[in-house]
């Protein structure tokens, strides 16, 4: 009998068997002719003949055939494995990259009217008007009374020389502009605020106030060491004296002195 035709299933590794099957036929074939064989042993002359016909050319060609079928149909098998391979790998990094970017809150659609519950408007009713908002209507704004003093910038911050600068940091020295623009806005809400309103003090201030400008003045904001001492709380110690001067290396005030008078005008 044929070795591949008594196989019930494909071998895992027809290769294999063939060549261990051929060199034990061989073996054998090779002890037949080492004995010498007579026509008058019969069991000899059949096994030579079952030899003799398992090695027949037909036969290897038919089993090298098998062999080669059954090598093409697995490389068939593994490149279509490869692909669904290198197909998983590409879905698993996608199915990562959409995990790890997920939105921390998703946007949910309202739903306005249920699809089990009909809606109560008839054809022939009209939607109900909305209340039009009146375009006319504008919040009010408050009025400004004064301009202000703008910030100083890092980079202003940093061309003040250091003598001048000394140990005043940043922060401090945008906190006393932000003190210095409040005095000017109390001082101004009472300039424009109309006299019958104002109280006695009150009175009092605008009329000093009136009195200190001058024509040099004229239409520019300012205020004094008084006006800083009462609203800001400014000292009159040569380290208050030094914001001062700073402001105006910085271009934001110019100091008009009369008399004794000192005037901090803003630089428009």
């Amino acid at each position: 009998m044929p070795v591949w035709s008594a196989m019930a299933r494909p071998d895992p590794n027809p290769f294999e068997t063939f060549v261990s099957k051929l060199r034990d036929q061989l073996s054998d074939l090779s002890t037949l002719q080492t004995l010498n064989v007579t026509s008058h042993d019969s069991e000899a002359l059949a096994l030579f003949h079952q030899l003799h016909n398992a090695l027949s050319l037909g036969q290897v060609s038919t089993q090298m055939n098998e062999i080669r079928d059954f090598l093409a149909g697995e490389e068939e098998c593994l490149q279509k494995l490869k692909q669904e391979r290198h197909a998983l790998t590409a879905l698993n990094s996608r199915m990562q990259f959409a995990l790890s970017h997920l939105p921390k809150r998703l946007p949910v659609k309202e739903c306005t009217d249920s699809p089990l519950e009909p809606s109560t408007a008839t054809p022939n009713t009209a939607p109900a008007a909305k209340p039009s908002a009146d375009k006319s209507a504008k919040p009010k704004v408050k009025p400004k009374v004064v301009d202000a003093l703008a910030l100083i910038t890092v980079k202003e911050f940093e061309s003040i020389p250091s003598y001048l600068r000394g140990r005043i940091n940043y922060d401090a020295l945008n906190e006393k502009i932000s003190q210095f623009n409040s005095a000017l806005e109390h001082k101004y809400k009472i300039v424009a605020t109309n006299g019958k309103k104002l109280n006695r003090m009150q009175q009092d201030l605008y009329w000093r106030y009136r009195e200190e400008e001058t024509a040099e003045t004229k239409g520019r904001p300012f205020i004094t060491d008084d006006d800083l001492k009462e609203f800001a709380q400014w000292g009159s110690d040569p380290n208050s004296r030094r914001y001062l001067t700073i402001f105006r290396h910085c271009g934001r005030i110019q100091e008009v002195r009369t008399g004794k008078l000192v005037r901090y005008v803003m630089q428009l």
